[in-house]
């Protein structure tokens, strides 16, 4: 028995002294695939916000397109200062808030640098400037302590589908300090790799 490529180039698939078909296999994230083959991986980054009041807003991404999913893969929160740091605290991370005024536009980077694509219709604002949603918070997460740095490793898991919003918070009793927020993610129609 002979298999032929499906692709008409005449070539016949290998077989090693076991009877095994000879085949080749490389695994790389969905992040990382998305980039190389269709430059949609991006990330978004605040900028050092001044902690003004006891919950505020430090990163918002809207996802304003009809039909892309915003797939969320790595986000990372950060105190820059220990003022913003103390007992009572915490990061949280929520979905379902609608975005109503705010913020210091940002725009979200290519990590893919020949790819000439852009995010263009996500709607991404740091806490810079007071950000006023509406609606319900639907808290994902929650992290203590509002340590220096903290990671969430989301693997995709977090999809923010077309009109869905993500919001990064920072709560305390200290009105004082700097904080930050970054996202990684890209965009697909299909909401997976």
């Amino acid at each position: 028995m002979r298999i032929h490529s499906g692709i008409g180039n005449g070539k016949e698939a290998g077989v090693d002294k076991n009877n095994r078909l000879m085949v080749e296999a490389s695994t790389r994230s969905a992040q990382a695939r998305v980039s190389i083959e269709d430059g949609q991986a991006f990330q978004v980054l605040s900028s050092d916000v001044d902690v003004s009041t006891s919950e505020q807003e430090i990163l918002v991404i809207k996802n304003n397109y009809l039909n892309l999913k915003v797939v969320v893969t790595y986000m990372r929160v950060q105190t820059a200062d220990v003022a913003a740091r103390n007992a009572a605290a915490f990061w949280t991370i929520g979905l379902n808030e609608g975005y109503v005024s705010g913020g210091t536009a940002i725009e979200p980077v290519n990590v893919n640098t020949n790819s000439g694509f852009s995010a263009q219709d996500l709607a991404c604002y740091d806490g810079s400037v007071a950000i006023v949603t509406s609606g319900t918070f639907d808290q994902i997460d929650r992290n203590f302590g509002a340590n220096t740095r903290e990671t969430y490793n989301k693997e995709g898991a977090l999809v923010v589908g077309p009109g869905g919003m993500l919001s990064i918070k920072h709560i305390g009793s200290t009105i004082a300090g700097v904080a930050n927020a970054r996202v990684s993610f890209y965009l697909t129609d299909n909401g997976g790799s």
